[in-house]
């Protein structure tokens, strides 16, 4: 009886190695490729992010005063129908107690709206314009109606 002895060899050949560090080098260089892209427009991202979400929240914050205008108000904190925000135009965005929200400067327009079934004289259009970075801007406009209508 004689024994074969089963030689198990460990290691790589040379084919398998070249092969490996050639996968390894195109699954690198594309993610490297990736990450460069990424960061090159991911700031941009999130300035275009934030100037959105500044533009929303000024547009909330106008459309849910009152319609009808009751005068002028001396100040913004008695601001209290949608028409006492027009022609705002905040060089550095503010938060609802007036403090410094970010490098954003907000611009709202409140105008005449015209939505279909609606009289003209219920609609108000409001526009927030918010400005960032090397002079990008984002828009978010609404309306406001006078509900129930006259």
């Amino acid at each position: 009886m004689t024994h074969h002895a089963h030689r198990h060899e460990r290691g790589v050949t040379l084919v398998e190695l070249i092969v490996s560090i050639v996968v390894i080098a195109i699954a690198g260089a594309a993610l490297s490729g990736t990450l460069a892209y990424l960061n090159g427009t991911g700031n941009i991202s999130i300035l275009q992010a934030q100037a959105q979400s500044i533009a929303n929240a000024y547009l909330n914050l106008v459309t849910a005063k009152n319609f009808l205008p009751d005068g002028v108000e001396a100040s913004r904190a008695q601001y209290d129908d949608v028409n006492d925000y027009n022609g705002i135009d905040d060089v550095v965005a503010q938060d609802v107690a007036g403090n410094a929200a970010g490098n954003f400067r907000v611009r709202v327009t409140v105008g005449p709206g015209a939505l279909p079934g609606l009289p003209a004289a219920a609609v108000r259009r409001v526009d927030v314009t918010v400005t960032y970075g090397n002079g990008a801007t984002v828009v978010a406009s609404g309306y406001r109606t006078n509900y129930p209508f006259p």
